[in-house]
This record gives structure tokens, sequence and C-alpha cells, in this order.
């Protein structure tokens, strides 16, 4: 009688050889289970020992002689047995069959305890069969497999049942850091719910020494101190969720007047995103735009806990219009080119408003797929005196970063930290980096404005 794959399973090999030398083929895993652990691991070592001696043996159980065929694969299955479940010499690893088995003892006597030890034996040597056999080589493997020793069959069994435990200890291992990581994700994206809450809708925590730190909900991003002229305010709230013994900073928003807005709550604000998209700060300290979606995280800049605004209305473009022009020529001049990574860039183009932020726009194609870029930046915030122009093939790309190394450049739509934008020539980076120059000192202003919702 064969099982599935064709394979005999352990319980019909032995079977005879069982009852012949007089053991217990009929004992349950209900009777195993009530004996103490080394007698468990007798009856299975003395189930091994039978059978490897019948799958060894040129012939079976009745005296007929096996077929070429059948002596082949029943010496193979025995050393895959021996490879489950007798010790290694070699080795101080204890082999993985003995514990196994305990565990199926266990189960299967709280399931299924008329289920004999020798059933439940014979469907984990042909699970490891299937597993390590008859799905694992190719017919050119097995042919070439079938010709190797006894001890390099069992060397082999061994190998590919010690990878395959590693690789289940290793996936256990990541699950339980996935899980730790998961909590921990948990607990700090509840301590920054839980954190003072400002009135412009950063978080704040208090540190040991006093200070007052900007959080983000990133567990990556990093915490920043804050400005003196708000320490006040976060004071004012700290010192209020400790003496009303509050947990949360949205609820002492509501609860506590003290160095907060009139009524407690958030105000209501509304600003401009850098691209110009209406936002507003809502009562619960969201970011929103007019639709209701709350914005992405990416626009939170990780110094100010805050997405990139646009500052006040400045000088009007009267003033700058020969920079201004001058860049726009330039611009309007630049050819579409390819750079040393084969990417094509074009459609080049330059913004800026009255409220000092300027645009940087392009087309870049990669393998068929074009995706379009869009940088903006306020000129107060960029750092014109470390500017990189950088010669890349057909292109020049330039890269203007942000004062005190801050995103304050809003990219599509993330913060970063580089204000950027591509020509065909340094003479032509020059040009424009001239003209913003210029155009800088008439927006020297480039904090944010947030005026009450209407």
């Amino acid at each position: 009688m064969t099982g599935r794959n064709g394979v005999t399973p352990l319980s019909m090999a032995v079977a005879c050889v069982i009852a012949v030398a007089g053991f217990a083929r009929a004992q349950t895993v209900g009777e195993a289970a009530k004996l103490p652990e080394d007698g468990q691991r007798q009856i299975l070592m003395r189930f091994v020992d039978t059978s490897v001696t019948n799958l060894r043996s040129r012939s079976d159980t009745t005296g007929r002689p096996k077929s070429d065929e059948e002596y082949s694969r029943d010496r193979m299955l025995a050393n895959l047995v021996r490879a489950l479940f007798v010790q290694d010499p070699a080795s101080t690893v204890a082999p993985e069959g003995p514990r196994t088995m305990l565990g199926r003892i266990k189960r299967f006597s709280a399931e299924t305890p008329d289920r004999t030890v020798l059933d439940v034996m014979g469907d984990l040597v042909d699970w490891c069969w299937k597993h390590f056999y008859t799905d694992f080589y190719t017919p050119e493997k097995k042919a070439e497999f079938a010709r190797k020793s006894d001890a390099d069959q069992e060397a082999l069994f061994r190998l590919n049942l010690m990878l395959y435990e590693n690789e289940r200890i290793y996936q256990r291992t990541m699950k339980s850091l996935d899980d730790r990581a998961a909590a921990l994700r948990r607990k700090m994206q509840d301590m920054y719910d839980d954190a003072i809450l400002l009135a412009d809708g950063r978080h704040v925590l208090r540190t040991n020494e006093g200070a007052f730190m900007v959080i983000v909900a990133d567990p990556g991003g990093k915490d920043v101190r804050l400005e003196d002229r708000f320490v006040p305010e976060a004071q004012g709230l700290y010192d209020c969720m400790r003496t009303r013994g509050l947990k949360s900073g949205r609820e002492a928003r509501v609860v506590c007047a003290a160095g907060s807005p009139p009524g407690g709550a958030v105000p209501v604000r509304t600003g401009y995103l850098l691209n110009g998209r209406k936002v507003t700060l809502d009562s619960l300290g969201r970011w929103v735009y007019e639709n209701g979606d709350v914005i992405a995280k990416e626009l939170i800049a990780v110094r100010t806990g805050m997405p990139n605004l646009q500052p006040v209305e400045q000088a009007p473009f009267a003033t700058v219009r020969q920079p201004h022009d001058d860049i726009q020529q330039v611009v309007r001049s630049v050819k579409p080119c390819v750079d040393d990574t084969h990417v094509r860039h074009s459609d080049f183009l330059f913004g800026m408003t009255e409220t000092g932020v300027v645009s940087a726009s392009s087309a870049s194609t990669a393998g068929g797929n074009r995706f379009e870029l869009s940088y903006y930046g306020v000129l107060a915030n960029l750092d014109f005196g470390n500017v990189r122009v950088s010669p890349r093939s057909e292109c020049v790309l330039v890269n203007v970063p942000c004062k005190a190394t801050a995103q304050c450049v809003q990219l599509n739509d993330e913060a970063n930290v580089l204000w950027s934008f591509w020509v065909n020539t340094a003479e032509q980076a020059n040009r424009v980096l001239t003209g913003l120059r210029a155009i800088a000192p008439h927006y020297p202003r480039g904090e944010a404005e947030m005026v009450p919702a209407r």
C-alpha cells in the first residue's frame, strides 16, 4: 500500500516488522502522552531502529526480494528517517524528529487520542519525504542522489533539515522583531498623540532637563528644540496637564487656559503650501486641504513639525522685474538633455510669487516612464552661499540647500532639503543664480503666514 506521492508511509513500511518484534503497534497517542518524556522517546526510537532495518533490507517483511527501484527508494527513506531522528555524532545539535513528535503526541492526544503513534510518525516522515525529496529535486538530481552512499544521502538530508529549521527560526525571529517594532511604533504614536499640542499644531515633549522638544509622528524623524518664543505656551500647558492630571495634549488644549489661546482649543487657522494649495490647521491639530483630506505626512518638515507655508506678500514684481525676466530668458533657452544616468530632462519652467516663493519644474523620462518634478522654496530660507553646480553629461544640475539643513523646500508632495533645477551649461546656471541673488534681498521674510479661518 502506498501513500500520497507513491511513497510507502512509515506506518505501512514497518507495521509488520514492529508486530513481529513485539512492539506496541497499536499504541495510541493518548496512551503515549501519559508516559514521561523519556518513555515517549524510547517508543519513538524503537520504531526508528526497526523501520531503518526494514527499509535497508533487500527483502520486504514477507521475504520477497525488493526490486531495484523499491530498494533504492527504501534506502533513501531509511537515510531520511535517520537524519530526522538519530543524533549526528559529529554535531551537538539535536535532531528535529523527536522534538517534533513529542509536540505532536501532546497535540493529538487532545484532538484525536485514538490515533496511533505510528500513524502520526508516518505522516511526519511522509511530509519530510515530499518536502526534502519528491518536490525538492529535479529528475536529474534525483538520479544523482540515488547513486550516493548512505552516509552522503543522510548528510544531505540533515543539511536540508537544518536549513529548513534555520529558515523557520529566522521567520519566527523576524516576526517577533516586526511585532516589537509595531508595538514601538504604536507606543511612539501614542506618545506623539498625547504630547503637548501648541497653537500652531506642533507636538512637543518636555525633557528631564526642562527643555521642550518638537517631536514628529515618524519614528525615524529627528526631534528639535522648541524656539524660545514658544516655550511659555508649552510650559503653561505642561503645568496645567500636571496639575489637573491630564494625559492628552489635545484634552489639555480644551481644558487648560494658561498659555493657550482663548477657549483653550487649537485655533482654526489657514495658510498656503508653497505650491499654492490652501491648507487649514483644524481644531484637532490636523493639517487638511479644503476638501477635508489630511495632508500627506511627508509634507511635514521634521525640524518644524509643520508643513512649509508661504510667508506674507512682500515686494511687488515691478521691484524685481529685470532679474526675474533674465531668469525666465535663460530657462526658456534650456534645451532637453540626457544626464549621466540616461534620464532625459525637458519642459523646464520657472515661477515666482510676491511672497518670495520660487519654483523650478521639469519633466524627466527614464525607460519610457515620465514623471514631473516641481521644487518650491522660499527665497529667505535658501542658502545661496552653499550652492552646488554639478555637470551631468549633457545637463547641469544646480542644488540650492536650505539654511541650517532644514526641510524648507516642497518637492511635489513632500518636504525636502534642496531646491534644484536643470540647465545645459554652467554659464546658464550662473545667470539664474545671479538673478536669484539679486531678487532675494527684496523678500527677507521666510516665516509662514497663518491667519484665522473665516
